[in-house]
């Protein structure tokens, strides 16, 4: 009552009827007043409230609960969305950009596969050359060597006769 006395100034006031003695306080009172919004006063007055470790467990698997049932949403949409567009693609028709590249690569792809197979038609012919060479080569050692066994031979029977 002291404080409130100290910062208090008396006032006359006149009305048509009485003289009056108001109090003013020397501070406007609404000074200390705080305007609070009925979400704010809200949070405060469950932030004021003591949990349990069974209310705080329960409340945070509520909010695990919450966090997957989020995340599973959001990966349905993705998958949605992923699948939309497949389909999309699959009924748009080429552009003309596009039709060209597939030819000139298909014409590359070609005219590749035909070098290789050429390749690998030279390479078989020139392995069959080297191996008739070869064969050849044998046979044309064994014919001499035949001939040579002839010629010795014919020559031991000669001075015999």
């Amino acid at each position: 009552k002291q404080w409130y006395q100290r910062r208090v100034a008396i006032t006359a006031g006149i009305t048509k009827d009485l003289i009056r003695k108001i109090k003013v306080p020397a501070r406007d009172p609404s000074e200390l007043s705080i305007v609070l919004t009925s979400a704010e006063y809200s949070r405060i007055k469950g932030a004021a409230k003591v949990l349990t470790p069974e209310e705080k467990a329960a409340r945070a698997r509520a909010q695990k609960a919450m966090k997957e049932e989020a995340q599973a949403a959001s990966q349905d949409r993705k998958n949605y969305m992923t699948e939309m567009e497949a389909q999309r693609l699959k009924r748009e028709k080429p552009s003309d950009l596009e039709k060209e590249g597939k030819d000139k690569s298909r014409v590359l792809l070609a005219k590749a596969e035909e070098q290789l197979n050429e390749q690998e038609d030279e390479i078989k012919k020139l392995n069959e050359i080297i191996l008739n060479a070869k064969c050849h080569a044998i046979r044309d050692a064994q014919l001499r060597e035949k001939k040579e066994k002839s010629t010795d031979c014919d020559s031991a029977l000669i001075p015999l006769l």
